[in-house]
C-alpha cells in the first residue's frame, strides 16, 4: 500500500472505481487485474460497494463468476 503508481502525466492521485482506477487529470485507467494494481483488487474485495458490476442488481449471488463475465464482456 506504501507504493505510489506514478501516471504517464505525472500524475500521482487516483479515483478507485468499480473495475480498477482512474488518474484525476488524464482519466488514464489501470485496470484492476494488473499485478501492479493489487492493493486495488484486495479494497473492492473487501468493499462491497466498489464490488459493484454494471449488470444491474443481480450480483449477490454470483461472486466468484462475475468478475469474469465482465472482463469478457
Amino acid at each position: 500500500m506504501d507504493e505510489v503508481i506514478t501516471c504517464k502525466c505525472g500524475n500521482q492521485a487516483w479515483v478507485i472505481g468499480e473495475m480498477g482506477a482512474r488518474c484525476s487529470r488524464c482519466n488514464y485507467w489501470i485496470p484492476c487485474t494488473d499485478g501492479f494494481y493489487q492493493e486495488c483488487r484486495e479494497q473492492m474485495e473487501q468493499d462491497p460497494r466498489l464490488t459493484r458490476k454494471r449488470q444491474g442488481s443481480h450480483n449477490e449471488k454470483a461472486k466468484d463468476g462475475a468478475e469474469e463475465n465482465a472482463i469478457q464482456k
